[in-house]
């Protein structure tokens, strides 16, 4: 997803987290959950997006699939 896209409600119950020189990842403050992160690269316009988080389609198709020999079964 875009950045510029992306909006997020609840500011209070998410934390930024530097985890690398050049990442940055946000957790649930209140159940520890990865909700997204994002590379710290001058004019990168993009941001990872967990999909669990959501509950219905979102319209979008899966771009990237990381750690994928790694799935559990």
């Amino acid at each position: 997803m875009r950045k510029a896209a992306l909006t997020v409600d609840g500011q209070a119950s998410i934390h930024w987290y530097r985890s690398s020189d050049k990442v940055e990842r946000v957790f649930c403050y209140i159940c520890g959950s990865t909700l997204f992160w994002r590379p710290d690269i001058e004019d990168y316009q993009w941001i990872s997006v967990a999909r669990g988080l959501f509950d219905q389609s979102i319209g979008r198709k899966l771009a990237k699939h990381t750690f994928i020999e790694e799935k559990g079964d």
